[in-house]
């Protein structure tokens, strides 16, 4: 035993000096005394506290986040809406005595839709009854005709300022696809005439109809309406175990012109916005602003950009690492001590880790580390995990024989808040309703975060603050 302790005396003096420049010399006595104990308390000893130091000069100026929100409709979705919105007769004239003809026109079969460039191009199978009176002089006649047509329209589209969708439709032509003809007085008598007068007639009243129909289920501004108003209500996510919410403010809306590409009309929104994310009480809702003029910009992005700062509390990284080091014991025999619980808080550029320990020891030891962002894990951690060597007793040179290594490894292992698997911004914001929601019936949106970068990590009073950014994409689809 006496050789033992001469050992563990030697090591005491030899452990290297830079940790212990600023100690003051101990005596063998002294540590004889001290390993002579069955315990010893932090109370009687000269144990150096950490300052709590933050700096609350911190001021960060939030940079604008870009939501860019690629939208696309199927064309084929859109003939499905306008065909069940158009059915039946189109078309009624029931007086002969004015013109000599009765008329009706009803739609003969599903309209065709095909988008090219910004116009949608259709066409629409008309079926033809009509009752034609002819004057033979002495007295008049009155047949009955059917025929069938295709009328091809072109409805070009554009987004006005107060993100209304301006459609104009034109006749582009229209050809018989069953062409009778009669005979009055043994003479074949072409009839396209009533088509002429069909279109005539009623060339104002179709395209209006066929305006108002793809209107109503081209729904572009009540999507973007939807989006721009959800983006004012916090959305929830959740981290660890504790409540986190996800607050934009945003200010500024863009748009790209709408063109058709794969048999799809299409566009993009941009939505300018600060983002901000608290963790605890749900925070208020955000200014509610009405949806702004529209910008029209000829080129967007296809990425969504999210710039912010993320509080981490203390508290949430006491729970984190008492999971895997309260209850822990360190040191062997008798020299042997118990991790009872573990405190987070600012010192400075480093990370103070207070330690309530019991056994040989009891009191609280205090370390320090510095987080830093770790970009191929895509975790925070803590790196230079060591005692405090300000102290000027003999505790410091106890800790570090005994128990720093085995503390240093675990908490430089396990102490880690992961970005990509288990923290909110990877995985419960890229689940929650701004990435994966049905806006309204039939329109869904969905998307991926890609990447997360760091550009700070900063101590605040409460928190620690990490200067983040999320890259990903959006899409708004109408199936």
């Amino acid at each position: 035993m006496k050789a033992v302790r001469l050992i563990v005396l030697l090591a005491l003096f030899l452990l290297p000096s830079a940790v212990f420049a600023q100690e003051d010399e101990i005596s063998l006595d002294s540590l004889n005394l001290i390993l002579d104990n069955d315990s010893i308390s932090t109370d009687t000893m000269d144990v150096y506290v950490p300052k709590e130091e933050y700096d609350d000069d911190l001021i960060y100026v939030h940079p604008t986040s870009h939501i860019i929100v690629p939208i696309s409709i199927n064309v084929p979705t859109l003939e499905k809406r306008v065909n069940e919105a158009f059915t039946g007769l189109l078309y009624e004239d029931n007086d002969l005595k004015d013109d000599g003809l009765e008329l009706k026109a009803w739609k003969a079969k599903d309209f065709k839709f095909r988008m090219v460039d910004d116009t949608l191009i259709y066409t629409v199978p008309i079926k033809i009854w009509a009752n034609k009176e002819f004057d033979l002089g002495i007295t008049t006649t009155v047949r009955e005709i059917n025929a069938e047509i295709e009328a091809e329209f072109a409805t070009s589209m554009q987004l006005t300022p107060d993100w209304k969708i301006k459609s104009s439709t034109q006749l582009v032509n229209y050809k018989w696809t069953r062409r009778p003809t009669i005979k009055v007085l043994g003479q074949d008598v072409s009839v396209g005439f009533i088509t002429d007068i069909l279109i005539k007639r009623n060339k104002a009243l179709i395209t209006s109809q066929l305006d108002n129909a793809i209107s109503e289920n081209l729904q572009l501004p009540k999507y973007v309406e939807e989006l721009w108003n959800d983006l004012h209500n916090p959305i929830p996510v959740s981290t660890y175990g504790y409540n986190a919410w996800i607050s934009t403010q945003p200010d500024k809306i863009s748009c790209t012109p709408i063109r058709g590409l794969n048999n799809k009309i299409n566009t993009t929104v941009q939505i300018d916005t600060k983002v901000k994310v608290f963790v605890g009480k749900e925070p208020r809702k955000s200014f509610q602003k009405f949806l702004p003029k529209l910008n029209i910009q000829e080129e967007l992005g296809d990425s969504l950009d999210l710039r912010f700062l993320a509080d981490l509390p203390y508290t949430m990284m006491d729970s984190i690492a008492s999971s895997f080091l309260v209850g822990e014991t360190f040191g062997e025999g008798r020299k042997q001590i118990k991790v009872d619980s573990i405190a987070f808080y600012p010192g400075g550029d480093k990370l103070v880790i207070a330690l309530q320990v019991s056994g040989f020891i009891n009191g609280k030891l205090y370390l320090e580390g510095v987080p830093y962002f770790d970009s191929e894990k895509v975790e925070i951690r803590i790196r230079d995990v060591d005692y405090t060597v300000k102290s000027k007793n003999v505790l410091v040179k106890i800790v570090n024989l005994f128990y720093k290594k085995g503390m240093k490894r675990m908490i430089e292992e396990k102490m880690v808040i992961s970005l990509k698997d288990e923290f909110f911004l990877l995985k419960d914001i890229g689940n929650s309703a701004l990435f994966d929601s049905e806006m309204i019936p039939g329109v869904k949106m969905n998307g991926r975060i890609d990447r997360i970068d760091v550009h700070g990590i900063f101590t605040g009073k409460h928190s620690l603050n990490v200067d983040l950014e999320v890259v990903g994409a959006l899409h708004v689809n109408m199936e």
